[in-house]
Formats: C-alpha cells, sequence, structure tokens
C-alpha cells in the first residue's frame, strides 16, 4: 500500500511551526471561566485561573495544583517562573507550578542562565540558582555597584547573567540599558561604555554607545558602527555609517553613502547601490534607487516581486504583510502566500490569522486557504496552544476552530504509518491507523467551507480507498 494517500495532500502537508497543542477541552475550560471569572492556558498541561487578585493553576483535568491564593503568577524564564503571594512576598515554581522557593522575597527577577537575584526587606541581595541556593561567586558582584543599583528591579537586565567576579572597578550599571542573553551594559563616569560577559570583559573594548537588539549588539565609536552577537564575537567591525539590527540572518548596512546587504557572518548578498534599505525576512527587503523605479520590494537575489509597489508593509513573525490593491497578503520566507484577505491581517497564529475590519475594529479569523473560520464580531481573539480565546460584547469563552492542515498532516501521517504496519504484518495496528486516518478525512467532509477545490476533490475518493483498504486488511487478519 504504497501510495494511499493523494499526492495533493501530500503536496499541501507542510505543518510548520506549531506549537504544541493543548490537552485541555473547550468545555472544561468555559466550565473554567464560568467558575473563576479568568483563565488563560500557559502550556499544553496547565492553565492560571483566578479572579482579581487570587490566581492559581490547574491542569488539564480541572485538578488545582497551585492553589488560588496568589496574586501574581509571571511567565516562564529559563524554566521558572516568579510568583507573589497575599503577603505581597515573591517565590518561584518550576514549569510543573511546583514550589521551589517559597515567597520570602521582597524583590525577585526572573531567571537567566541559571540565575535570578533576590533581596529582603529591599536589601542584600543576592544570586540564586534554581534550587534556591545562594550562588556566592555572583553575589560578590554585587558589592562593587552602588547602593541604588544593589536592591530592586534596577538588577534585573543587568547583573543578572554575570557569573565570574571579574574587575569592575568604579564602573556603575546603566539602568537605561538591559541584558543582552549573557552580557551586562557598563557605562563608566565618562559615558562610555563597556560590556561585561560571563566571562569577563569584552575583549576590553571601550564604545561611545552599545544598544542590544535580539541576539544582537550594535556598538557605536567615533560615529561608526559596527556589530557583534551575544557570544562577544565581532561579525562587524565598527567602520559603518548605520547598520539596521539583524533581521533573522541579514542586515541592512550603509557605506560611503549607500546602502547594501550583508548576512549575519558579514558576507556581502546585495552590493552598496541603494539609497536606502530595510530587512523585512530572509528573503524580503525593501529598498529606495537613485532611478526609476525609485522604490521596490526585491528577494535577496535583487529580484522585483511585485509589479505595483504595496500601499502598506510591516512584518508578523517570518511573514511580511503587505497591502496591494485592497488586498493583504501575508508572505513567508520561501515566498510563498500563506494567508490573503480583503481585511487587514494583525496577527499569525500556527495556520490561523487573525483578521480586523477597519470600519469598526472588529477581529475575525482567517485560515491558510483563505477561508473565513470566524466572522469579524470580536473584541479579542487570542491563540492558547492550539484553542482560541476570544472576547466579545465584554464576555470571554474558548473556541475550537478546525485546523485544515494540521489535519491534513495527521492523514499522511497516519497512513505511513500504516503502510509501514502493513510492510512487517502487524494487520491489527494497520487497520487501527487507517480508521484514525479515515476519522481525519470524515472531519474534512464535515467542513467543505473550510478548504478549497484542491482537497474536495479528492476527499470521496480517498475515503473510499482507506475503506477498502480496511476491508482487505480485515479480511487478511481474518484468514490468518
Amino acid at each position: 500500500m504504497k501510495k494511499i494517500i493523494s499526492v495533493v495532500l501530500l503536496m499541501l502537508a507542510f505543518h510548520a511551526n506549531a506549537q504544541d497543542s493543548s490537552k485541555f477541552t473547550v468545555e472544561l475550560l468555559n466550565n473554567m471561566l464560568n467558575q473563576y471569572q479568568e483563565c488563560k492556558i500557559v502550556s499544553p498541561e496547565y492553565a492560571i485561573v483566578g479572579s482579581g487578585e487570587k490566581k492559581g493553576v490547574v491542569d488539564y483535568n480541572g485538578n488545582i495544583v497551585l492553589p488560588i491564593k496568589y496574586r501574581k503568577i509571571e511567565d516562564f524564564s529559563d524554566g521558572m517562573a516568579v510568583v507573589q503571594d497575599e503577603n505581597h512576598k515573591y517565590g518561584y515554581v518550576d514549569n510543573n507550578f511546583k514550589i521551589v522557593t517559597p515567597c520570602i522575597y521582597t524583590n525577585a527577577t526572573d531567571y537567566i542562565n541559571g540565575l535570578a537575584v533576590v533581596s529582603e526587606n529591599n536589601d542584600n541581595s543576592k544570586f540564586i540558582d534554581k534550587e534556591g541556593q545562594i550562588d556566592q561567586v555572583s553575589t560578590k558582584l554585587l558589592k562593587c555597584f552602588p547602593t541604588r543599583y544593589k536592591s530592586g528591579f534596577c538588577v534585573s537586565g543587568n547583573l543578572l547573567v554575570i557569573k565570574s567576579p571579574g574587575n569592575v572597578e568604579s564602573f556603575q550599571v546603566d539602568s537605561n540599558y538591559v541584558s543582552i542573553y549573557g552580557c551586562a551594559i557598563i557605562m563608566d563616569d565618562n559615558y562610555k561604555h563597556r560590556i561585561l560577559t560571563p566571562s569577563g570583559w569584552l575583549k576590553s573594548e571601550v564604545y561611545d554607545n552599545i544598544s542590544s537588539h535580539g541576539n544582537y549588539i550594535v556598538t557605536e565609536k567615533m560615529g561608526k558602527k559596527g556589530l557583534i552577537d551575544n557570544n562577544g564575537k565581532e561579525i562587524l567591525p565598527c567602520i559603518y555609517e548605520d547598520i539596521t539590527p539583524p533581521n533573522q540572518e541579514l542586515i541592512a548596512v550603509k557605506k560611503n553613502g549607500k546602502w547594501g546587504i550583508l548576512d549575519t557572518s558579514g558576507k556581502q548578498i546585495l552590493p552598496f547601490v541603494y539609497k536606502w534599505a530595510e530587512v523585512y525576512n530572509d528573503n524580503i527587503i525593501r529598498i529606495e534607487n537613485y532611478k526609476e523605479p525609485y522604490s521596490g520590494i526585491i528577494n535577496r537575489n535583487g529580484d522585483n516581486l511585485f509589479q505595483n509597489q504595496p500601499e502598506y508593509i510591516k512584518t508578523i513573525n517570518n511573514n511580511a504583510i503587505f497591502k496591494i490593491d485592497g488586498m493583504y497578503y501575508a508572505i513567508n520566507n520561501e515566498l510563498k502566500t500563506p494567508f490573503s484577505s480583503d481585511k487587514e491581517i494583525m496577527r499569525i497564529y500556527d495556520d490561523f490569522a487573525s483578521i480586523i475590519d477597519r470600519n469598526n475594529y472588529k477581529k475575525g479569523l482567517i485560515n491558510g486557504f483563505g477561508r473565513l473560520v470566524l466572522p469579524c464580531e470580536y473584541d479579542e481573539i487570542n491563540y492558547e496552544y492550539g484553542v482560541f480565546h476570544v472576547k466579545k460584547s465584554g464576555k470571554s469563552s474558548y473556541v475550537e476552530c478546525v485546523n485544515i492542515q494540521k489535519i491534513i498532516d495527521e492523514i499522511v501521517y497516519y497512513t505511513h504509518q500504516a503502510d509501514s504496519d502493513k510492510e512487517e504484518g502487524k494487520y491489527d495496528e494497520y487497520i487501527a491507523k487507517l480508521k484514525k486516518a479515515d476519522e481525519k478525512v470524515m472531519i474534512l467532509e464535515k467542513n467543505p467551507e473550510l478548504y478549497d477545490s484542491r482537497i474536495a476533490n479528492i476527499i470521496k475518493p480517498e475515503r473510499e480507498r482507506i475503506k477498502g483498504l480496511i476491508d482487505e486488511a480485515t479480511k487478511l487478519l481474518n484468514n490468518k
């Protein structure tokens, strides 16, 4: 049974960048909303519930795993989350919401690289590890900084990742800067900047200015800019007039008055011939020319992507969103169009995109086949691990939307597994996999408005083929 599924479905199976699906049922989620007023899925197995200043955590069976008494339950960072109890004290839970550090601290920061900074009574700040134990080496660093930087959340993002003592002398933490994944920006009394990494000063370089951009640091010296990564490796020396922070692996840089495109290894991708350039993703670049056409959208080979210039452009995830002739399009790195709509595309979640009707500012949802999944009548739409949390007229609820692309992937998966089972003579498993594939095809049958003719034309013969294979396998099994 080497090709039990149509080539069309195989070509459509691309389900990429999907987050793990929630184990919660929509019925349970809506019951919890009625019971607790607030609910938010924070992992496939857990949701935060509560009302007002009392929050807790339940699992996908509705069992309480963290009592509903906490004022705050923050997002996870480095596998740990800050919680605040009814006494306004802070502690930590792990990713199973088990209390690791009790709520005894006045201030507490997120974990980064295995360490967090805590303090009691706004004094005596210290680093703690993920077991809640004091990290003595890192804590010594705190004594090297002025008192005003030692306590509270000023420490967060500036000292959190420093693990070696180093010689910081009289340098101060500039609270206007944030941590750069393993580096801390330090500014001296002459307003010069240096970068401190877990292994010490970064090449002893002194910069006039430093700014962080995700995984990269733009440096400036004597009016020229350069780039280093978050490990301290120099990508570009400070010889450029301007640099736009990398968007994935491409960088727009200016040299001798003209812009060009480099990659994050410093290799030239497009020459320095443009009046201006901006990178949207690894394959979409907006440029201005010195001669006609004066502007354009090009790919990394320099080819024009559109005959007509877009009226509108922005970046969402790895997609660039364009408006051309009244239609909005999402274009991904492969220059494919996973979404299109006559309404503005706001966000992209897995194989869905939220849209907004600017006439009434209501939101809706479309799928990758351009079909309307939810009409534009909602005030809010949020994606939480495979289900949608919506708000309409002040009332929240959860809705489950049929993910056609995911179903296609599952059909392909089960039929391929069935092939393997048949070759090994495992007819019980073979039949079970075929039945699972058939169940998924039945879902497609029940939702014809959510896909296009490519799928519609193969559903009926696909079901008949699978049923025939099930009957054939059942006979073989009975005759064994």
